[in-house]
């Protein structure tokens, strides 16, 4: 599932209402991916992806949608590790989940009479959540990968990656994305039953602690290291 696929939900509507155009360049690559995934959401059973949504949490895991309570005892929780770089920590993921709730009013103001399974805000809130939790990719072009994105993260794992089959029959090939099995680079084998692991410590807006928290809900340890190397003595 990925943002192509979203805009082309866009573009369809677009397509028999000119006061829908545009909507691909207005709405966030987040929003955009998460409102698709909204709409397959309330497809329930009907939709291809039912299998890999049924596999996604109810609720949000970004620092930004955490309770007051849960987001003090989250922070309380770091700052034996981050101490005075917590501060304003708070402020910033209630203003994120804010940001994120007027996207989603607008999205939903703007397409959701005209989607299927009348959408509301909760609905898209919850879509770019799981997006920006779990998608792979960067600027305008993310994508869900089903089931990679429940592994868990480990520092030094790989991060996925993709690869595009250009020889498969649909038009401009077929992409996948897949993982190795490895730790700092070095392969790993990896028996019947073992875990295998994935890195989340993506570019997060440079490796910035802060941001991974408000996407991720945690905060890499290796994130916080890398942080106060550049910081330095």
């Amino acid at each position: 599932m990925t943002t192509d696929q979203a805009r082309e939900m866009l573009s369809s509507l677009a397509a028999v209402r000119s006061d829908l155009a545009g909507g691909a360049k207005e709405l966030p690559a987040a929003a955009q991916l998460g409102l698709l995934l909204a709409v397959e959401r309330r497809r329930g059973d009907d939709s291809f992806w039912a299998p890999y949504i049924r596999s996604l949490p109810d609720d949000v895991p970004c620092g930004w949608a955490l309770s007051k309570q849960q987001l003090t005892a989250t922070l309380d929780a770091l700052r034996p590790t981050l101490g005075a770089r917590l501060e304003g920590w708070a402020p910033a993921a209630e203003r994120a989940g804010k940001g994120v709730e007027a996207v989603a009013e607008a999205a939903v103001k703007r397409y959701g009479r005209h989607l299927e399974g009348d959408l509301d805000v909760a609905d898209v809130v919850w879509g770019m959540g799981q997006v920006l939790s779990r998608s792979f990719g960067g600027g305008a072009d993310l994508g869900m990968a089903p089931y990679i994105d429940l592994l868990n993260h480990r520092e030094g794992a790989p991060k996925p990656r993709s690869f595009v089959d250009s020889d498969d029959d649909d038009a401009g090939g077929r992409g996948f994305v897949v993982i190795d099995c490895s730790l700092h680079g070095e392969p790993q084998a990896l028996a019947a039953g073992e875990e295998a692991f994935i890195s989340y410590a993506a570019a997060e807006a440079g490796g910035d602690p802060l941001q991974a928290f408000l996407n991720l809900g945690f905060v890499p340890p290796e994130l916080v290291r890398q942080r106060a190397r550049a910081r330095g003595p």
